[in-house]
């Protein structure tokens, strides 16, 4: 079951790496031209690729990274991008808040549901020690 639980939790990685490849294939295309933003992010992707087969726990901090980056528009994994910002009144200043890109704010709920429970066993094993777990259940009876 562990290794089900760690292809799991590469699951938004595959999806990130599907959506940035299909936006390689329209800028190769002539759809778009390529900015600083999409190559940032091929970057990184390729990065994360490496640290998955190398360090897990460091590749899903980094998906989780490149997911935040792109959900505040400072990497590109879409060939277009359509981002809001909202402005706040303080006083007599007008600030504008980072501009969120829906997509991605989207895709990084994704891998909060399906990596918070690996995150939540984490931080419980590191706060209280392992658990040793035995071959009975409750009631004594062998599993």
């Amino acid at each position: 079951m562990n290794k089900m639980n760690k292809l799991l939790r590469c699951v938004p990685y595959v999806l990130v790496g599907i959506i940035h490849l299909f936006a390689w294939v329209q800028i190769l295309a002539g759809a778009n031209e390529p900015g600083l933003r999409h190559y940032l992010a091929l970057l990184l992707l390729a990065i994360n690729g490496v640290l998955y087969f190398k360090k897990h726990q460091q590749a899903l901090i980094l998906t989780a990274l490149i997911l935040v980056l792109s959900s505040l528009n400072l990497i590109e994994l879409y060939t277009y991008t359509g981002w809001y910002s909202w402005f706040v009144r303080l006083g007599g200043w007008e600030v504008s808040l980072p501009g969120l890109q829906w997509k991605s704010v989207g895709l990084l709920l994704l891998y909060a549901l399906m990596t918070g429970r690996y995150w939540v066993n984490k931080y419980m094993d590191k706060k209280y020690g392992k658990l040793e777990t035995s071959e009975q259940d409750v009631n004594g009876t062998s599993l």
